[in-house]
């Protein structure tokens, strides 16, 4: 790809730190009769689920967002063409309001308001990924499955919410007031996740054939490692092992290859 198809846009070392956002749970998941049930982000066309998360890395406290259209096809791993379609779908869907607006330099540019703000409460999505590139090399169905990892991830492998006594809920250690939960959950480097592989590739949108593929592609670029402890478990990374060279992105968006 030219330069020219990114608006000039070039990559450089993220400086977001532990920083993220937080993707409303019914995007993902919705309550059924016989427990949760997949929900919109399933039946997202592969470039609005590449998009949404990185629009929503863009948002601001009033659910506002005014990355420039280079910037978010760079880190989406879309063609600026691409990214339009992808948030034109994410309108429709009534996700995001798409507005345009005049600069203080008298050019009209785009901006997004998130209509689905979480609250408090929603799925941990690490801006490192996305402004490391992490998310930018993905595989489209990657970045399908990422998020359903996501959604079942917990802290703790043996927290569940589900269940009421302490042996198993999260209980006083997820009090408000617990120091021991807000170090914990400042410094941890990794979630966990035993999700059914049926379950995770219906969450998801993908099926059988690339859902080992997609694994993999996860593993090789640090969104997920496997549990040495728990055979069913994934690790699902709250934080990379590495991420991207800021020379080898820039190579990309430029067409020069690497």
């Amino acid at each position: 790809m030219a330069d020219n198809d990114f608006h000039g846009f070039q990559w450089s070392p993220p400086t977001c730190g532990r920083h993220f956002k937080l993707m409303p749970y019914a995007i993902v998941a919705s309550d059924g009769p016989n427990g949760l049930e997949p929900s919109m982000w399933a039946t997202l066309g592969r470039s609005a689920q590449a998009l949404l998360p990185v629009i929503m890395r863009h948002v601001d406290e009033r659910g506002m967002a005014y990355p420039g259209e280079g910037r978010l096809a760079a880190m989406a791993g879309l063609t600026r063409k691409t990214a339009r379609q992808a948030a034109s779908e994410l309108e429709k869907r009534g996700l995001i309001e798409i507005r345009t607006r005049t600069s203080r330099q008298g050019r009209r540019c785009k901006s997004y308001r998130f209509k689905m703000l979480p609250g408090d409460e929603g799925i941990l999505m690490p801006s490192i990924f996305i402004d490391g590139g992490n998310w930018h090399c993905l595989r489209p169905t990657s970045k399908s499955l990422a998020v359903a990892l996501r959604l079942f991830a917990k802290p703790r492998p043996d927290l569940d919410p589900a269940f009421d006594d302490d042996l198993h809920n999260y209980g006083s250690w997820l009090d408000g007031d617990s120091e021991d939960w807000r170090e914990y959950l400042e410094q941890r480097q990794f979630d966990f996740c035993n999700a059914e592989p049926g379950v995770l590739r219906d969450f998801s949108g993908i099926g059988s054939r690339t859902y080992s593929d997609a694994l993999a592609d996860l593993e090789e670029h640090s969104f997920i490692a496997p549990d040495p402890d728990r055979d069913d478990y994934w690790r699902v990374m709250v934080w990379p092992q590495y991420v991207q060279r800021v020379a080898y992105l820039n190579a990309k968006i430029s067409g020069e290859g690497w």
